[in-house]
């Protein structure tokens, strides 16, 4: 009698958490392109910080979670690295109205 085990590793170099996921998806599907201020504070919230670009644009920062580095086999940290803190920056054009939004680590 033979036996074949057959073994899949999952190995990934980084761990999200909820927040960083949602903010993920909200950017990557554009959801916010084309809004308005009042909009996208209505859906976010009020942001953590705002700043005019080099590029006279407004932007809006919010809290995207955390990003932890390493090795890790499922949520297990085999090698651990650091966590990183992450942000939504969403930019606004000159009528006040989103024109894109960008993940950013935070060092």
């Amino acid at each position: 009698m033979q036996f074949v085990f057959i073994l899949i590793f999952n190995f990934n170099d980084e761990r999200t958490d909820y927040l960083y996921r949602e903010m993920k998806e909200i950017s990557d599907n554009e959801t916010l392109i084309g809004l308005s201020k009042e909009e996208v504070v209505n859906i976010l919230g009020k942001p953590i910080d705002q700043y005019d670009s080099n590029k006279d644009k407004e932007v809006y920062c919010y809290d995207a979670g955390n990003l932890d580095k390493g090795i890790f086999w499922g949520n297990k940290a085999l090698i651990f690295d650091c966590t990183y803190g992450c942000e939504l920056r969403v930019v606004f054009n000159e009528n006040d109205m989103v024109e894109y939004t960008s993940l950013h680590l935070i060092a």
